[in-house]
């Protein structure tokens, strides 16, 4: 089989994303042609006689720069092959780990192995007749597949696995402009899944598929125990053996995007206390009344306690336009808009040497409850789907067009109840869902080649401690803020987020004003260029083709309607620029013995 990969859209310096990708076919000889790739990717090659693996590689690792590890490399079909990138803490290793290392892992490691990290592999054994796609426990580091013909493509970002045709997943769009997540393992487009949280994927030959889960979230605890001072003390203890198993990847310094919310403090308390290298770095939004909080406290934190911190700027409104769609590429749009706003101005901030970039992901899911949860800890699930899929974009969006309300809820209800039931299914489902497809990918998709995020509030033993307790038990005991009050009080003494200081005044809205229309506007001329805007009409109700008309003549209607378009907007502009990736030029029966 003869396949042509051509580069899709790439995002500009520093976002060199650090990907990696790959091609299979059960019986047949594969060639791969490629055109010369874009100035921020010099990738890594590697082939056989039936598959063929690519990843970017590392300017700041010249003896091992990229994803790829191959055993037997002389050979026409080595007995392994492995791409991975992301890290695993027992034993250590990280993407730009030895290749006898990573090699030797996946070698030894079973469907029953505990993989505690957050990681995205993919495995060819047997001399090239089986593939393997695993990711982490809760499938935060994202790995995605599809089927051209007899061919299984597979990548870290699905806009590397396009091609001619493709069917848009209008089920996925409206759960996004809704919910500003996607509901279970969907892509944009329908040909494109990913691989589902904790499980292992082997395709032998020409067998169906073979779906495993190497972790079993019935195994988790039941969440009834009650919390008090011991058990805070546990707690602590467990997360601090967690950013021990971290830093046993020797990485240094560590790098940490601090906020002045609990997940990051603890991080920064942690890493603190133990002298290690780290520089802190927070960049300037303006939260809660349109104030400074995150960079002016922790500016203040860093002063008075004295560690490396540095404020960064998001710049105009054009800079900051121009941000926000490297932002939608580097993503494929899978995201919502007013999320991570700021991750392109702190990726460009990154010291141009290796660091282990802390993320405190998971850190509020876990230790408060999410969201809702917060106010009512016992919520079903049933009144879950409802708050999270209302009724706002029913007289929105053209009933011809997109699949139902009841549809979506019927879907996502039936994802919630493929989880074990219990206190924690729904927050199961939130970490599943919310933070796994639209709040891990800012760190996962968007980090530059050469640095390795980790994940410690994802370590697999703290997860299993702190799932014992009650849901309304760690809202009740506020648990994030009462193990920075026991034991880094100097850290949880500052205002923040969560306890703005009384009296503080409210800012003006007109910077955020200022930048969300710039970013409607850059949207308005890809569209235009693209004759995207036809399309949004026919998307569209009769009533919101005439607001969205009128959004587009008056500065003061778009932001007041921008939360009905933005996202519609973001999708189609995806869809319309999009460069299918994969082509079958030419098939021979060149059959692999």
């Amino acid at each position: 089989m003869h396949l042509t990969f051509t580069w899709p859209n790439t995002p500009d310096f520093p976002l060199r994303e650090n990907f990696f990708l790959g091609a299979w076919h059960p019986t047949q000889v594969l060639h791969v042609d490629y055109n010369t790739p874009p100035s921020t990717i010099q990738p890594a090659v590697l082939k056989a006689t039936n598959w063929f693996l690519m990843s970017n590689t590392s300017l700041m690792h010249p003896k091992n720069p990229g994803l790829l590890h191959v055993e037997n490399q002389t050979l026409e079909a080595p007995s392994l092959a492995v791409a991975f990138r992301g890290y695993l803490v027992e034993p250590p290793i990280h993407s730009y780990s030895p290749s006898d290392n990573i090699l030797h892992y996946w070698k030894t490691s079973t469907i029953l192995s505990q993989h505690n990290g957050v990681f995205s592999a993919a495995c060819i054994r047997g001399s090239g007749k089986v593939l393997e796609l695993v990711c982490d426990a809760f499938g935060m580091a994202p790995l995605y597949y599809r089927a051209l013909d007899d061919a299984i493509m597979f990548a870290t970002n699905p806009r590397y696995l396009t091609a001619c045709n493709d069917k848009t997943d209008y089920m996925a769009w409206r759960c996004l402009i809704q919910c500003g997540f996607l509901t279970t393992d969907r892509s944009l487009s329908e040909p494109i899944k990913r691989v589902p949280a904790g499980h292992l994927f082997q395709k032998k030959g020409t067998a169906k598929w073979r779906s495993e889960p190497w972790f079993d979230f019935k195994q988790l605890p039941l969440g009834t125990q009650k919390i008090d001072e011991h058990a805070v003390s546990q707690i602590e203890r467990v997360f601090q053996d967690s950013l021990s198993r971290c830093l046993s990847l020797d990485i240094q310094p560590s790098f940490l995007p601090l906020s002045s919310g609990n997940d990051s403090r603890r991080i920064l308390a942690g890493l603190f206390d133990r002298h290690v290298p780290f520089q802190a770095a927070t960049v300037r939004i303006f939260q809660k009344g349109y104030r400074d909080l995150d960079a002016h406290f922790s500016s203040i934190m860093a002063q008075e306690l004295g560690f490396s911190h540095r404020i960064i700027e998001l710049g105009k409104p054009f800079n900051y336009a121009y941000d926000d769609y490297q932002k939608r590429l580097v993503l494929d749009s899978e995201s919502s808009p007013i999320t991570h706003t700021w991750a392109v101005a702190l990726m460009r901030a990154l010291p141009e040497y290796p660091t282990l970039f802390f993320d405190g992901l998971a850190g509020d899911v876990l230790g408060n409850s999410p969201g809702i949860l917060q106010t009512f800890p016992e919520l079903d699930k049933i009144t879950f789907v409802y708050q999270a899929i209302n009724s706002h974009y029913t007289k929105i969006l053209v009933s011809s067009a997109w699949p139902s309300l009841e549809h979506l809820r019927t879907e996502f209800h039936s994802y919630i109840d493929g989880l074990p039931q219990g206190l924690y299914q729904v927050t199961l489902a939130y970490l599943l869902l919310r933070t796994r497809r639209t709040i891990a990918p800012w760190a996962q998709q968007m980090l530059p080649a050469g640095h390795v995020v980790v994940c410690p509030y994802l370590d697999l033993e703290y997860v299993r401690t702190i799932w014992k307790y009650q849901p309304a038990e760690k809202c009740r005991f506020s648990l994030q803020k009462a193990c920075l009050a026991q034991y880094w009080p100097q850290f949880a003494s500052y205002p923040g987020t969560k306890n703005i200081p009384p009296g503080m005044p409210t800012g003006s809205p007109v910077y955020e004003h200022e930048r969300n229309l710039a970013c409607f506007l850059e949207l308005y001329r890809e569209l235009q260029e693209q004759e995207g805007i036809v399309r949004i009409q026919s998307l569209l109700s009769r009533p919101a083709r005439l607001g969205f008309w009128l959004a587009l003549r008056n500065k003061r209607m778009a932001l007041k309607t921008m939360w009905m378009f933005r996202k519609l907007m973001e999708l189609v502009a995806r869809d319309v620029e999009k460069i299918p990736c994969w082509e079958i030029s030419q098939q021979h029966q060149e059959v692999v013995s």
